[in-house]
């Protein structure tokens, strides 16, 4: 775990923006935990109030989780504007668990979505 947080700090120094460096305790702890489920063997969802908020968590999460390869799995983003076969193939890969990390909005918690091994539920206010 101290070599995951070591690699995020370092990647997210490079990464992030002046302006989400506030951000960051909150973001940090959510993603350290978020990557210790996965560690576990579970998955873990991040539910964020709105569709520009959920993005946002995904476009700073899932290229940081890809640079941890050992985390292993995918980051997938679910929101209430994905349908048809792309929703299809989404809810088969986080009910599979071949998704480790979803990132959404309310969209998260319907009853078609179905998780492997949730192990954490982090939602943002």
């Amino acid at each position: 775990m101290m070599l995951w947080l070591v690699l995020f700090l370092g990647v997210a120094i490079r990464g992030w923006s002046q302006d989400s460096i506030e951000k960051w305790p909150a973001t940090v702890v959510a993603l350290l935990a978020m990557l210790m489920a996965v560690e576990s063997g579970g998955q873990a969802a991040l539910m964020a109030p709105t569709e520009l908020l959920a993005h946002q968590h995904f476009r700073t999460i899932e290229p940081l989780v890809a640079k941890l390869a050992e985390v292993g799995g995918a980051v997938a983003l679910l929101t209430q504007r994905i349908k048809g076969k792309a929703k299809a193939e989404l809810l088969a890969k986080i009910a599979s668990g071949d998704v480790s990390i979803v990132i959404g909005t309310h969209a998260l918690f319907q009853e078609e979505v179905v998780f492997h091994d949730l192990k954490l539920a982090v939602i943002d206010e």
